[in-house]
C-alpha cells in the first residue's frame, strides 16, 4: 500500500506506517496503552495483556480481527484500482464492523 517495502502480509497488516496509525488510533478508542507490535502475533495476543474483564478482552480481541480485515480490504481495493488508502475511512469501517460483530455475537442481547 506505501510502496516503500516489500509487499508482505507481516508489512501490511503491521510495520507499514499506514497500520501503525490505524493500529495506534484502535488503542486511543478502546483506551488501551499505545500498541507495539513487530508481527501479527503480537497483535493477535494482545488480548491477553490488556487490563479488564473477560467480556472486554474478547471484544478488544474481535476489534483487533476487525481492524486485519479491514486493513487487508483496503489493500486489495487499492492493489486492484478500486480506490486510494483512507486512514479515516478504515477507522470509521473497524468501529462500525466491530461494534455489529461484537454486538451480534453477545451471549447478551437486549
Amino acid at each position: 500500500m506505501c510502496g516503500e517495502y516489500e509487499e508482505t502480509s507481516e508489512h501490511i497488516l503491521v510495520s507499514c506506517h499506514f497500520a501503525y496509525i490505524i493500529w495506534q488510533s484502535i488503542a486511543t478508542w478502546v483506551r488501551i496503552p499505545p500498541i507495539i507490535a513487530f508481527e501479527v502475533k503480537d497483535l493477535l495476543t494482545l488480548h491477553w495483556f490488556s487490563p479488564g474483564s473477560r467480556k472486554r478482552k474478547k471484544a478488544l480481541y474481535a476489534v483487533i480481527l476487525v481492524g486485519f480485515w479491514c486493513i487487508w480490504k483496503t489493500r486489495n481495493e487499492a492493489v486492484f484500482g478500486q480506490g486510494s488508502p483512507s486512514i479515516t475511512k478504515v477507522l470509521d469501517e473497524v468501529k462500525s464492523l466491530a461494534y455489529l460483530w461484537v454486538k451480534n455475537r453477545s451471549k447478551e442481547r437486549t
